[in-house]
């Protein structure tokens, strides 16, 4: 963090220092007098102001087009677009965003042209949101997803503590993550993703599915031991997350899960478009009824150890649950058991397969895990369910 944000030097010197760990970055310090003058006459940077950090695209030759970082702002040139935005109206602007065409980038009203750059348009977007973060301008919803680059420059990560045993039992219920999708030293995954991309960082992989064509690990959703990324193929035709993250933290707090067609949105930000949107959601729907659980009134004692599959196995139940019937999640013996309906819970206390005395139950939207009784659960056990 510099030390006087408001000032025009202090964005430079954010852009000089984080601007010089990316491929392609040139200092000033570095340049000649006579390249570093052809890069001001050519990209059109003001009498006075000073270059600290260049960025060549010039096809034939050097220092004709680019982009410049400068003591007043940011200047690029190439065959499709000329600009500049100044520090102060760069901070205010909404957050760099992928332009309409494969190489620009959406600054505001502006169109920044990554065309010839060393670095892809998606490592330029990460520079200059690392730039934002760095300056503390950037402002995220507390839940809800938010775009991939900005997982690492808001300091997301991980923060509810979850059991990876669990996790992976409600991606195998949900149908959406197969055999195959599962980590490569348990059982073979049948494509890796490419990591960078997904933006993992320090997070382990447990789940992959690729979607699209010729995808070669590039686009689908992972889920980490952080949370979920997603990387679509196409970008949405109307407002939508092309890349996004979704800590667990963040699962937990979203409000809606809605499927239209093919589109996946989590609180009116479209993030998923492909063709298994429906076990898709039903993944989500359980994530977040798993993982609000974990701050829930009486979590110590619904999940104080953690899930084993060998001690908690599914039941066999003849009762098929409709769209009406709730989901819960039940624990028994400090344990989390699964995710079943009302009618299924029924069956099993009805039959001995749960003991009611020594499970919990929560339910989406609940604030404390409930006894049997306080999930009315009780009430139809002596007859038919």
């Amino acid at each position: 963090m510099t030390k006087d944000i408001g000032s025009f030097y202090s964005w430079a010197e954010l852009a000089e220092r984080i601007g010089a760990e990316y491929p392609g970055a040139e200092a000033a310090d570095r340049l000649s007098d006579r390249a570093a003058n052809k890069v001001c006459r050519k990209l059109l940077v003001s009498s006075g102001d000073s270059l600290r950090l260049f960025f060549d695209a010039t096809v034939l030759g050097k220092y004709r087009s680019g982009v410049a970082f400068t003591d007043r702002g940011i200047y690029w040139r190439s065959n499709s677009a000329t600009g500049f935005v100044g520090w102060e109206e760069f901070g205010q602007e909404p957050l760099p965003e992928e332009g309409y065409l494969d190489d620009a980038i959406r600054l505001g009203e502006r169109k920044l042209s990554t065309t010839g750059l060393k670095m892809e348009r998606d490592v330029m977007l990460e520079l200059l949101t690392r730039i934002r973060a760095s300056a503390g301008t950037l402002s995220l919803p507390p839940y809800g997803p938010i775009p991939l680059r900005l997982r690492n420059a808001a300091g997301e990560e991980a923060d509810l503590r979850t059991d990876e045993y669990f996790l992976l039992y409600l991606c195998r219920r949900s149908g959406y993550f197969k055999p195959e999708h599962f980590d490569s030293e348990r059982s073979g995954m049948r494509r890796q993703p490419q990591y960078e991309r997904f933006g993992f960082g320090e997070a382990s992989l447990l789940a992959f599915r690729e979607e699209g064509l010729r995808a070669q690990g590039a686009y689908g959703v992972a889920l980490s031991s952080e949370g979920l990324h997603i990387r679509n193929q196409y970008s949405f035709r109307r407002e939508g997350l092309r890349e996004s993250f979704l800590s667990f933290r963040r699962i937990a707090g979203l409000k809606r899960i809605e499927l239209e067609k093919s589109t996946l949105k989590l609180d009116g930000v479209s993030v998923y478009n492909a063709i298994h949107g429906r076990d898709f959601a039903r993944l989500l729907k359980g994530l977040r009824l798993y993982l609000s659980s974990l701050q829930g009134i009486r979590a110590d004692a619904a999940l104080a150890l953690p899930y084993s599959p060998s001690h908690q196995q599914p039941w066999e139940s003849p009762s098929t649950p409709t769209d009406e019937d709730e989901d819960l999640l039940v624990s028994e013996g400090g344990r989390p058991r699964g995710v079943y309906s009302k009618s299924q819970i029924r069956f099993a206390i009805r039959k001995g397969l749960l003991n009611p005395d020594d499970a919990y139950f929560w339910q989406e939207g609940s604030s404390r895990w409930q006894t049997a009784g306080e999930a009315g659960l009780l009430l139809l056990v002596g007859g038919e369910t």
